[in-house]
C-alpha cells in the first residue's frame, strides 16, 4: 500500500469502536489491544474463540453501487473447524450493518447475537459435530468513510468526473463490508466475489471474471481466485469503467499473463493514461526476472482506478487513484512481497512495505534514469533521517497503531533502505536477487517475519547478518560520521569518528565507499570496513588528491560531515563547549567574510548566518540538549566542529 501522507490525519475517524479494555461476551473474554500480551497477528476486535477454526474459502455475493458504500447480499465462509473445541463460531462484523440471518451447513440459526463487530453463532445438534462448516451470513447496511483506510469509500474523481465505490480493508476494515477473520496466519485457499450491479457499470475484484447479465438492468460480476489470499487483499471496486487489457510473455511461463485495468470511461482516459498503464508490462517482466514468475500467473495482474490519493495492493487487481510510475511499481511489488508472502504480524509489516518501497527504486534504476534513481534514494534518506529514534520493527504496544504500522518514513521509506544497505554490504547482486527469490520460495503463499527472513540470507550467504538486524531492523536512528583526511608523502590518512542518533543504538557496523578525486582529473572508489568507533584508514597513494567523497552513491543510511584536515583552532574557536545558551566563536584571521552554520545530526540545517567581524555571540537557548555540528565556511574551505548543549 502507499498513500498520501495526509491521510494519516483522518486514522483517529478510522477506529471509533476499538476497545481499550477487556470485556466479555457471551462469557468468553474478547482480546484488547492494551493487554500486558498482544498478539500482533490479528486485529483488534479478534476472539479468542475464532483461533477454534480455520477460514478455507469465501463466497462474497454482494450488491453494490458506484454512488453509495450501501451493500447488500451475503457472505459464505467456509470453515475448518476443530470438533473438540469449536462449539461457536466467531466471525468480525461492523456492528452498524443489520445480520438479517444466519444458516450453517443450510441449517437456520435463530440463536446467533450480533454487537461490538462480533458475530457469534452457537454450533448446536449435527452441526456442532461436524469438522467442515459453511456459515451463510445474509447482511445489509452502510459502513462508508471518507478516510484512506475506509473499509468502504465512495468518492468522486473530479478531474474524469466519474464516481466510484472500493474498498481498502488493510489492516483492520474486511470486516466493514464482510464477515471475517481478521488474522494474517489464516489464508484462505480460494474465495468468490460476485458484485451485482446496474447496467453501465463494471465492477472489479480479485482472480479471474465470469460476467452474468441477470436481467435487463443489472448485471453481476463473478470473479474467482483460486490462489491463497489474505483477508485484507479481497477487494471489490466499482464505477463507469472501461475494461483496457493486453497480454505480456513472462520468462518461465508457456502462456502470455492477461493485464486487465478497469479505467475510468472518459474520451482523455487513453489519451493520458495508456502510455503509463503499458509500463506495467516492462515492470512485469523486471520483476519476474529478478524475483521470479509472477506469483498468481494463472489467473491476472490488474488495476481498478478510484480517488483514494494513493494505491492498494489487491492481490491480482490493484486499486489505484494514478498510474504514476514509482506508485504502479510499488504496488505490484506487493504481488510478490506482501501478497505471495505475506507479514505473519504487524509489527513485521518491513516484509510487505520496505521490500515495495525497494522494488519500487529498483524499477526507477532499471526502467527510468540514474538521476530518478538518485533522486529517489535522496528523497528515502531525507524521510528516513526525520527519524533519530524508532525502529523498523514495531513494538508489540504501538502493532495495532494504524498510523505507526504505514510510517511512511520507518515501515517505507527506511525499511526500503535497509534492503539498499544489505545488497550493498552483500556486494554481489546475484546472490542478493538468490536469497529475495529462495525466500519467496520457501514461504511461497504463506507468511513471514524479519527473523525468518534473516535465517534464509544467512543460510544462502554462509554468513551471520544477525549484528546487522539488530543494528539496523530491531535497533533504532542511524550513524553521523564526522571525517577528516589529509595526504601526507606517499599516502592519504583518513581519520572518522562515529556518533548515533539514539542511544538505544551505540554503533553502526558498516562497510562505506569513499570517492578519491585527484588532481589529474582521475579518481578512485575505495571500500572500507567500519568495525569499531573512532578509526584511521591509511591509503597508498602517490597521486595528489583534491577532495574526497564520502559515499558517494547515497547507500548508506548515514549523516556525514567530511572535510580536509586542518586545524580549525587556527580558523576559529568556539567558548564554551559544551554549553547552555550562549556560544561564543572567536575567528583567528581577523576582520572577513563567512558564513556560519548549524546543522542537527540529520544534517537538516537549524540556520546559517554571515558574518565580516572578528567574533560572533549566538544566542542558542532555543536548541534542546543534545550534539549539533556547527561550521564555518571561510575562503571555499568547510571547517565543522561537534558542539554539545546542555540542559539549563
Amino acid at each position: 500500500m502507499k498513500f498520501n501522507r495526509k491521510i494519516i490525519a483522518y486514522v483517529l475517524i478510522l477506529l471509533p469502536s476499538i476497545l481499550l479494555f477487556s470485556i466479555r461476551i457471551n462469557g468468553q473474554e474478547r482480546k484488547s489491544i492494551s493487554s500486558s500480551v498482544v498478539n500482533t497477528s490479528i486485529s483488534p476486535y479478534f476472539s479468542d474463540l475464532q483461533e477454534n477454526y480455520d477460514v478455507k474459502f469465501y463466497f462474497i455475493d454482494i450488491t453494490v453501487n458506484n454512488n453509495n458504500t450501501f451493500i447488500t447480499g451475503k457472505t459464505q465462509i467456509n470453515v475448518e473447524s476443530e470438533r473438540d473445541t469449536c462449539d461457536t463460531l466467531v466471525f468480525e462484523l461492523d456492528s452498524r450493518l443489520t445480520v438479517d440471518s444466519v444458516k450453517v451447513n443450510s441449517v437456520n440459526m435463530h440463536d446467533f447475537t450480533f454487537g461490538d463487530n462480533l458475530l457469534f453463532i452457537p454450533l448446536t445438534g449435527q452441526v456442532r459435530m461436524e469438522k467442515q462448516l459453511a456459515a451463510e451470513v445474509f447482511y445489509r447496511g452502510n459502513t462508508g468513510t471518507q478516510s484512506f483506510y475506509g473499509g468502504v469509500t465512495s468518492k468522486q474523481d473530479y478531474f474524469y468526473n466519474k464516481k466510484v465505490t472500493y474498498t481498502l480493508s488493510e489492516p483492520f476494515q474486511s470486516m466493514m463490508w464482510f464477515p471475517c477473520k481478521q488474522d494474517l496466519r489464516d489464508k484462505v485457499d480460494s474465495a468468490w466475489i460476485f458484485l451485482t450491479c446496474s447496467k453501465g457499470l463494471k465492477a472489479g475484484s480479485n482472480g479471474l471474471l465470469n460476467l452474468v447479465n441477470v436481467n435487463d438492468s443489472v448485471l453481476r460480476y463473478e470473479w474467482k481466485t483460486r490462489y491463497p489470499t489474505a483477508y485484507y487483499l479481497l477487494s471489490f471496486a466499482v464505477s463507469d469503467y472501461i475494461d483496457y487489457s493486453f497480454h505480456v510473455a513472462l520468462t518461465g511461463s508457456t502462456d502470455s499473463l492477461l493485464v486487465q485495468s478497469f479505467l475510468y470511461n472518459h474520451p482523455l482516459i487513453l489519451v493520458n493514461e495508456k502510455e503509463a498503464v503499458d509500463k506495467t508490462g516492462e515492470m512485469l517482466a523486471l520483476f519476474s526476472e529478478q524475483l521470479g514468475l509472477y506469483p498468481f500467473i494463472n489467473e491476472k495482474y490488474g488495476h481498478c482506478m478510484a480517488p483514494m490519493g494513493g494505491g492498494m495492493e489487491h492481490q491480482t487487481m490493484t486499486t489505484l487513484a494514478s498510474f504514476n510510475f514509482e506508485l504502479v511499481a510499488h504496488e505490484l511489488a506487493h504481488q510478490w512481497f506482501g501478497n505471495y508472502v505475506t507479514c505473519e504480524t504487524w509489527q513485521d509489516i518491513w516484509i510487505n512495505e520496505g521490500f515495495a518501497s525497494y522494488l519500487e527504486y529498483f524499477a526507477v534504476e532499471k526502467l527510468g534514469s540514474s538521476i530518478d534513481a538518485e533522486t529517489w534514494l535522496s528523497i528515502a534518506q531525507g524521510n528516513a533521517k526525520k527519524q533519530t529514534g524508532g525502529s523498523v520493527y514495531i513494538p508489540p504496544d504501538e502493532a495495532h497503531t494504524v498510523s505507526r504500522i504505514f510510517s511512511t518514513d520507518l515501515s517505507y521509506k527506511k525499511g526500503a533502505l535497509i534492503l539498499h544497505m544489505l545488497r550493498h554490504e552483500i556486494n554481489d547482486d546475484t546472490l542478493f536477487f538468490s536469497v529475495l527469490r529462495e525466500f519467496l520460495s520457501e514461504f511461497a503463499c504463506s507468511y513471514a517475519t524479519g527473523r525468518d527472513f534473516l535465517q534464509t540470507l544467512n543460510r544462502l550467504t554462509g554468513k551471520d547478518y544477525t549484528w546487522f538486524f539488530d543494528q539496523w531492523y530491531y535497533g533504532k536512528g542511524y550513524p553521523v560520521f564526522i571525517t577528516s583526511w589529509k595526504q601526507g608523502t606517499d599516502s592519504l590518512i583518513i581519520n572518522s569518528i562515529q556518533e548515533t542518533t539514539a542511544v538505544e543504538t551505540s554503533f553502526f557496523r558498516m562497510y562505506m565507499d569513499f570517492k578519491i578525486v585527484y588532481f589529474d582529473s582521475t579518481f578512485d572508489v575505495i571500500r572500507l570496513l567500519y568495525d569499531e568507533n573512532n578509526l584511521q584508514f591509511s591509503i597508498k597513494t602517490e597521486k595528489t588528491v583534491i577532495d574526497v567523497i564520502a559515499d558517494p552513491e547515497n547507500k548508506v543510511l548515514k549523516s556525514s560531515f567530511i572535510y580536509e584536515e586542518y586545524d580549525n583552532e587556527l580558523v576559529f574557536k568556539v567558548n564554551p563547549n559544551p554549553f547552555t545558551s550562549n556560544l561564543f566563536i572567536k575567528f583567528m584571521r581577523g576582520d572577513k567574510n563567512r558564513t556560519v552554520r548549524l546543522t542537527g545530526l540529520d544534517g537538516i540545517r537549524i540556520f546559517q548566518t554571515a558574518s565580516i567581524s572578528d567574533y560572533i555571540n549566538l544566542d542558542l537557548a532555543f536548541l534542546g540538549e543534545g550534539m549539533y555540528i556547527l561550521t564555518v565556511i571561510e575562503d571555499g574551505r568547510e571547517y565543522p566542529l561537534k558542539i554539545i548543549k546542555l540542559a539549563e
